[in-house]
């Protein structure tokens, strides 16, 4: 805690052997315009050189203890220990290990909270790193839009994991309310202490200037993955809370993914048979409907580059990659459903 009576900032970082990000992130908080108090690297049953690197960059370091709650449980044991001797005014800076910050980041997300005292917590708007492959392009492309979307919008429906500030009054609430910070049971921790803070009456907000850019998944194995644990997680999470006034939104995008994943199926299913039994013709009112969301693809893309520009251009990658996260989708969906034994993948 600051001496001159200041807000203090306390960044924590979950990290399981992250010896090859580790310092960047570091150095992404030691590089910050406004300088954070303190940072906690939570090394969570690593196995490499990830504790002794966090140290050598100038992280305090926290191992957990017999932590068999991934994320959320490292998160929780090292707050138990830093949250007894902060203020209400302070806040804790929660962010991935694989993940790197705009310089004005801390200092952006201070003045939201300055400005607007009923936000409880600022996410990131996240982008990817440099692609290397069509895969993690189509992934990159989907982000660019993300934070399109936030932009025009200004709704923040989940405070993201890549890096999020939260009050330490909000989050003393949340504990107060049911005895732990993060829910131990959420496979997206994330979405979870959002809804636990709306539900508490507090705002989030994710200023476009609070950019974090972090690692893409690299095969489709990862990616199912990943993706299979977030809409399981959402799922989970909208089941835990029931539906209320804070949620309806949120089952409102369910139900809207659950439609997008119906239309797809229907759409290929139509195109298959009429291309089988000879029934597929040019339509002109069609064809200018094709032209439109073919522009609506590259113009959201437009800020990625010109490979971006390029992968949307061409329609079928894309095409493909939505196919595939839809199948993720509906395994989460049938998983969680079925109420199968859910489990969290580290990327």
């Amino acid at each position: 805690m600051r001496t001159d009576g200041g807000t203090s900032v306390i960044a924590v970082i979950p990290a399981h052997n992250e010896e090859k990000g580790i310092v960047n992130t570091i150095r992404s908080l030691q590089n910050q315009s406004v300088k954070v108090d303190r940072i906690v690297v939570i090394s969570d049953n690593s196995t490499d050189d990830t504790v002794s690197l966090a140290r050598e960059a100038g992280a305090v370091v926290y191992e957990t203890i017999e932590n068999i709650y991934k994320k959320a449980g490292a998160l929780n044991q090292a707050l138990e220990i830093i949250m007894p001797v902060l203020d209400d005014k302070d806040m804790i800076f929660a962010m991935d290990a694989d993940t790197s910050l705009s310089p004005s980041f801390i200092n952006d997300a201070l003045n939201t909270m300055i400005r607007k005292p009923n936000v409880g917590g600022v996410g990131a708007v996240f982008v990817g790193r440099e692609p290397e492959n069509i895969l993690e392009l189509a992934q990159s492309n989907e982000y660019v839009r993300y934070s399109r979307q936030i932009d025009r919008s200004s709704r923040t429906m989940v405070l993201s994991g890549t890096a999020a500030m939260i009050r330490v009054k909000a989050l003393r609430q949340v504990q107060e309310s049911r005895g732990t910070y993060y829910d131990n049971t959420a496979l997206t921790e994330d979405m979870e202490i959002g809804l636990a803070l709306k539900t508490l009456g507090w705002k989030l907000a994710s200023p476009v200037s609070c950019q974090a850019t972090t690692d893409l998944m690299p095969t489709l194995k990862d990616l199912h993955n990943q993706r299979v644990r977030w809409y399981r997680g959402a799922f989970e999470n909208l089941k835990t809370y029931g539906l209320t006034k804070v949620t309806l939104v949120y089952w409102g995008q369910q139900v809207m993914l659950g439609v997008s994943v119906t239309m797809m199926g229907l759409y290929l299913s139509l195109t298959a048979v009429a291309l089988i039994f000879g029934g597929l013709t040019f339509n002109l009112l069609w064809a200018c409907v094709g032209i439109i969301f073919w522009l609506e693809r590259v113009v959201t893309a437009w800020d990625n580059g010109w490979r971006g520009r390029l992968l949307a251009a061409t329609i079928l990658p894309e095409l493909l990659y939505d196919i595939f996260l839809q199948s993720s989708f509906l395994k989460a969906l049938y998983l969680s459903v079925r109420n199968k034994t859910a489990v969290w993948h580290h990327a």
